[in-house]
């Protein structure tokens, strides 16, 4: 949508992607409460893993979509 999309909606792609992100961490913490819970430690060090790997991938997703958010913001802002 940044790259294609109507650029009078660019905020719309960096609010839609700060939501994604937001739920991915939401969905991280639930991950982190409840695992404690589990008592196969084998699959909660996989499942913690695998969180750790998520919130990791939605970060750096946010921050490829806030450089190109910028960098168009930029070029419009030079005329």
């Amino acid at each position: 949508m940044v790259e294609i999309g109507n650029s009078n909606s660019i905020s719309d792609a960096g609010v839609g992607m700060m939501c994604a992100r937001t739920a991915v961490l939401g969905a991280v913490m639930n991950v982190r409460i409840n695992a404690s819970g589990i008592k196969d430690k084998t699959f909660t060090a996989d499942l913690l893993s695998k969180a750790d790997a998520l919130e990791k991938k939605a970060e750096a997703m946010e921050a490829e979509v806030r450089k190109s958010i910028d960098a168009f913001l930029a070029k419009q802002n030079q005329g």
